[in-house]
């Protein structure tokens, strides 16, 4: 398939460890100094406004269209995926990549979390930044967001499970310590009174202890 691509062919990109994964753009051009390469026309790939790339042949796939960009009165969220990796402080581990969604939803802020309608089906996503259609200038944006998602208290109930086994632990391990030194002090409290029934000076010595304790 890709021995057939020729300048005008609108392609995706399918290498997942890309930066420009899953964008489609419109081959313009075949390097001659890197014959395994395209020079893909994308639409405004990232905020800094770059719309060309170099892209190998094998890491790009035909597609038949571009796909459709969301129309309407929205605002554009960029949203990171989360890992589901709970941490101390119950949040929840994020992805690096930022993703662009249309935002309808007004009451949806940064730091809120929202179920995406994704290329590859549902997922839930992190608010990392709002930004208005004029001053977006990402990638197309062919996806919307479904809705925002509570997770306050799912997040809570787990870091409470885990709050709970970790006090658990603690308390254990403080109370077999304790346990050890009880016995330790009692030990030796029984040697002291073993050597004072022969020794006068021992017998003193642990009457004037007793007495202080």
């Amino acid at each position: 398939m890709n021995k057939k691509m020729q300048i005008g062919d609108t392609v995706k990109v399918i290498k997942k460890n890309l930066m420009s994964y899953e964008n489609v753009g419109v081959i313009v051009d075949f390097p001659e100094q890197y014959p395994k390469c395209a020079i893909i026309q994308f639409d405004n790939r990232n905020n800094k406004g770059e719309k060309t790339l170099y892209v190998k042949k094998e890491n790009l796939e035909r597609t038949s269209k571009i796909m459709d960009v969301v129309i309407g009165n929205y605002r554009v969220a960029l949203v990171k995926f989360i890992r589901g990796n709970i941490k101390e402080e119950y949040a929840f581990d994020l992805t690096r990549k930022k993703y662009a969604f249309a935002l309808f939803d007004n009451n949806v802020s940064v730091d809120d979390y929202v179920l995406c309608d994704t290329v590859r089906g549902y997922g839930v996503a992190k608010v990392v930044e709002i930004q208005s259609q004029f001053d977006y200038t990402g990638v197309a944006v062919t996806k919307e967001i479904v809705c925002k998602v509570d997770m306050k208290q799912y997040e809570m109930r787990k870091y409470n499970r885990q709050r709970e086994e970790k006090l658990k632990r603690q308390m254990e391990e403080k109370l077999k310590r304790q346990m050890e030194e009880i016995v330790a002090s009692n030990q030796n409290l029984i040697w002291y009174r073993t050597i004072a029934e022969s020794n006068p000076e021992m017998k003193a010595m642990l009457e004037e202890l007793e007495s202080l304790e």
